[in-house]
């Protein structure tokens, strides 16, 4: 009886290896003929050897690619196996090793309490202390003078002096001097001094200071001082400095060598624009410095440098004008938008409109308190050759000035331009 239901057991097993998908899977169809054959996956980028997975993990992100100097686990504890630390819910230390983990610095806890220096391995909780750190993973909150967390992380870190991931981070850095990310960040940096992402970043950047990402920060930069970085988002600060702008750059000085979108600042350089570039000079190749010289209805003659971009100009000029014995000499600066024109007729016509200011000053005498001259144009213009431009306009003037013997504190009139571009 007992070798029936042996055999019979056997026999049961036998039949269900032989239909596990494991062992007998249907061998997969053709594709169609004359379909394209199917597109192949990104090769993830090979992990060298002896660099742990858990810091480098694949990814197809070049911003994530292994460098020579990803000199990882630099400090703290050998990296372990997760499945074989120990656990206890509760940690105290004074400066470790005096502390309840004297000689198992990686244990995991959920509350970490440090006097002067504490070490965890796993963190699924909160630490404090005023150095806290944690060598293996990190899942909560780290409050400190300085906060280090080398193993992956998320959650965010609180500290008076400064913050450190040495690992891929997901969450909230915040420090009084300055936050720093070694690998891929995602979330939100904000550092009283500086900030800096080493590799691939996306999400905020604040800093009374400055920022720096290495690579693309995918997000904003948001700084005091100053930011530095590849940018697919928005730089806000008085000096931005980029390789390559998606987005939009906000700032007194804006630098980048490629744009495709937007410069707002008193100074945009660009060497390549794909957008436009709006300012008092602004700097792109596709527009140039260029010289102008012109003669006006309200002011007898001007001569100025044109900083152009796409469709936006600004001109520094200098002025002179004649009214009865006064002779009259002063800067001015005008701001403007010109687009091509007729077309579709013979290239080389730009229709364009600006608004300017001008202070003007008495070469001999007492100087008024005020002599402004303010002016809006329709300008049409025609390049003739490459470096020589000729243009005609049109508009209104209305000038200011302190009142005269005859009482005229204020003059208004048609505005009739022409002149040359360089």
């Amino acid at each position: 009886m007992r070798a029936r239901i042996l055999a019979a057991t056997t026999a049961a097993v036998t039949a269900l290896a032989i239909a596990s998908p494991a062992t007998a899977q249907p061998a997969p169809s053709p594709p169609p003929e004359g379909a394209p054959p199917a597109a192949a996956k990104p090769a993830a980028p090979a992990i060298p050897e002896g660099v742990p997975a858990r810091i480098l993990p694949p990814s197809t992100d070049p911003d994530d690619a292994y460098e020579p100097d990803d000199q990882l686990r630099a400090i703290g504890e050998p990296e372990t196996d997760p499945s074989q630390h120990r656990y206890f819910p509760l940690n105290v230390s004074f400066i470790y090793p005096l502390a309840t983990n004297v000689g198992d610095p990686n244990r995991a806890t959920n509350i970490d309490v440090g006097v002067l220096f504490t070490k965890i391995g796993y963190l699924y909780g909160v630490q404090t202390g005023m150095l806290a750190s944690v060598s293996q993973r990190m899942v909560g909150l780290q409050i400190g003078l300085g906060t280090v967390s080398e193993g992956r992380s998320a959650g965010g870190q609180i500290a008076g002096g400064f913050a450190i991931s040495d690992a891929p981070f997901n969450g909230l850095q915040v420090s009084g001097v300055f936050s720093w990310s070694r690998f891929r960040f995602n979330g939100v940096q904000i550092g009283g001094l500086a900030n800096q992402a080493r590799k691939h970043f996306a999400g905020v950047q604040i800093s009374a200071g400055m920022n720096l990402a290495r690579k693309t920060a995918h997000g904003a930069q948001i700084a005091g001082v100053m930011n530095i970085g590849g940018i697919e988002g928005l730089q806000l600060a008085p000096l931005n400095i980029s390789d390559d702008v998606n987005g939009v750059q906000i700032g007194i000085v804006n630098i980048a060598r490629k744009v495709r979108g937007l410069q707002i600042g008193l100074v945009n350089i660009a060497s390549e624009l794909d957008g436009e570039s709006i300012g008092a000079a602004s700097v792109p190749r596709s527009g140039g410095i260029h010289g102008v010289a012109w003669g006006s209805s309200s002011l007898y003659g001007n001569f100025g440098i044109k900083f152009a971009s796409h469709f936006t100009y600004s001109i520094f000029s200098a002025s002179f004008h004649f009214e009865g014995k006064d002779k009259l000499v002063g800067p001015g600066f005008t701001f403007g938008f010109a687009h091509p024109f007729l077309t579709f007729l013979t290239p080389g016509f730009f229709v364009g409109a600006d608004v300017g200011g001008y202070r003007m000053f008495r070469m001999e005498g007492a100087q008024r308190s005020h002599d402004e001259v303010l002016k809006s144009r329709l300008i049409l213009r025609y390049s003739v050759v490459r470096h020589l431009s000729m243009f005609v306009g049109g508009g209104v003037y209305f000038g200011l000035r302190d009142p005269d013997p005859k009482g005229e504190a204020t003059r208004f009139g048609p505005e009739f331009d022409a002149g040359f571009e360089l």
